[in-house]
């Protein structure tokens, strides 16, 4: 261990389960806690500042190496490995140990994996999304379901590398792996009838955003049908709301108008054919919510609030979304119907229906109208890809976790 630290020139500190990891931070190390129930497991942090050059040279020295999960190039190096079988895989995960910022509360973990549940899938991801819904969580938003310490990541894509028997024609297809772990890490383990194949004719960067949003769009406009209906958006420049959007004018809808927040997301709501609304404009968000039919709401908050009460009598108004962060007031006087949606209320009966069955009328979807384009990062600039995110008006984001390795 030594010997290859010395070769790119820089100095192993090796650490076992219980450390100071603030003493740590203090020497400059990008430092990550091994789990207290691997306990024959040692991880090894290199102190020093490495250039693109000197990283290359670790990892012809022999480490597995991951570089700048502190979010500047190439500044620190992690090897984490078994003491028993230097060659044995390890998995790289996103996770958090405490609600918070995910900028503050996400750190990278890498592990040895786990012995594979004997009716699991074990796939190995190439690309996940980087959603609001994914960073929401890890805020506390949802503390009381959620049990420290997670995994971030809802969805993603990647290909099977372990089969149950009887399921080995599935290992090397692409599949979503849903409801198993958190989808932001190198490995994930799904059951077997929760993995959903990837048709050939549907790009990664489109089958990696395929689960939450399309999901999400095509349930309700299946519970709330908007044939020869007005609908109002808002969040317009969501992905799940574009999804609405897009796919009500598909099925009939006489109008679709979109309440948008950032500038740079008008022309696209033009060239899908939704009406752009800005949320400043006050006197169209009023009108729109009077004549709208439906109302799909991402946002919550006064925006939301104010379309609520404007709304007809038999109108509804289907709230999904929180993207504001406040929530929507249903004061005396209300005449729409409100309805509160959660998708993970309707995964019980998808499953019992089969998720092939669901994803069958979702992927034609996507092959006609895919959603907007994403920009990709490689995983190690994770911080950057968060930060992306969170920009008002902030493009689409996918990490790559094929730069892994």
């Amino acid at each position: 261990m030594k010997t290859r630290a010395a070769k790119v020139g820089l100095e192993p500190i090796v650490v076992k389960n219980s450390v100071n990891r603030e003493a740590a931070r203090n020497l400059g190390t990008l430092f990550l806690q091994a789990s207290p129930l691997q306990t024959a497991f040692a991880e090894v942090a290199l102190r020093g500042r490495l250039s693109c050059q000197s990283a290359d040279r670790a990892r012809s020295a022999g480490f597995s190496t991951v570089s700048a999960f502190c979010g500047q190039s190439c500044l620190g190096l992690v090897q984490a490995m078994p003491w028993t079988d230097p060659q044995q895989p390890m998995r790289v995960s996103f996770v958090y140990r405490t609600f918070g910022s995910p900028q503050s509360s996400l750190e990278v973990l890498v592990r040895e994996l786990p012995p594979r549940d004997p009716g699991s899938l074990r796939v190995r991801v190439s690309h996940v999304p980087v959603n609001p819904s994914d960073l929401i969580p890890i805020t506390g938003a949802y503390a009381h379901r959620i049990t420290l310490p997670g995994v971030a990541g809802y969805e993603g894509v990647g290909r099977v590398v372990e089969a149950p028997d009887g399921l080995s024609h599935m290992v090397g297809r692409r599949v979503l792996p849903l409801r198993g772990e958190g989808t932001w890490q190198t490995y994930v383990d799904c059951p077997a009838h929760h993995a959903v194949e990837v048709p050939d004719t549907v790009p990664d960067l489109v089958a990696a955003r395929a689960y939450i949003n399309p999901l999400a769009a095509a349930t309700m406009l299946r519970l709330w049908p908007v044939r020869d209906k007005v609908v109002l958006l808002s969040g317009a420049g969501s992905s799940c709301s574009e999804h609405l959007g897009r796919w009500a004018i598909s099925q009939g809808a006489r109008r679709v108008m979109g309440i948008y927040r950032s500038e740079c997301r008008k022309d696209r709501l033009h060239r899908v054919g939704i009406e752009p609304i800005a949320a400043s404009d006050f006197s169209a968000i009023s009108n729109a919510s009077v004549v709208a039919d439906v109302a799909f709401d991402a946002l919550g908050g006064d925006v939301a609030t104010g379309i609520l009460e404007r709304m007809r009598e038999e109108t509804d108004f289907v709230a999904y979304g929180l993207l504001t962060g406040k929530p929507v007031l249903t004061r005396a006087g209300i005449r729409a119907r409100y309805h509160r949606f959660h998708m993970r209320d309707h995964f019980p009966v998808l499953a019992d229906q089969g998720m092939q069955s669901a994803f069958a009328q979702i992927w034609p979807l996507l092959e006609d109208a895919p959603p907007s384009p994403a920009r990709v990062f490689p995983a190690q600039a994770w911080r950057e890809a968060l930060s992306e995110v969170e920009r008002p008006g902030g493009q689409k984001t996918i990490l790559d976790l094929t730069s892994l390795g």
